[in-house]
């Protein structure tokens, strides 16, 4: 094989690496707790046992924490995440956690 013949395989290998990955749906991404002007809050009841890993990961994409922190909320369920956020946004991320083994509860915010 030459050069050229390797060098074309790599390309050919670097293009299907990076235009077949599964590329992640684009939302809000927060570095801190939504307090917004909504009436609902997001609160995550509980992980399955068999998902924590795939929530952990989850939480840190829509969160923003670190490691530490998302491993302090999964454990430490129930904890309320998000306050006050509008309805779209809640099932939005209801639906995103729900995927990856989250239980989630919403709640209308108490005023």
């Amino acid at each position: 094989m030459t050069i050229s013949n390797i060098l074309i395989s790599f390309v050919v290998i670097l293009f299907i690496i990076v235009f077949t990955r599964k590329k992640k749906e684009k939302i809000m991404i927060i570095s801190e707790p939504v307090v917004g002007n909504g009436n609902f809050d997001l609160t995550i009841v509980d992980v399955k046992n068999d998902h924590k890993i795939e929530a952990l990961k989850e939480l840190r994409y829509i969160t923003s924490y670190d490691l530490q922190r998302v491993k302090f909320i999964i454990d430490n369920s129930p904890y309320k995440l998000f306050q006050n956020i509008d309805s779209e946004h809640a099932e939005e991320l209801k639906n995103r956690l729900e995927r990856c083994g989250c239980i989630i509860s919403i709640t209308e915010t108490e005023r």
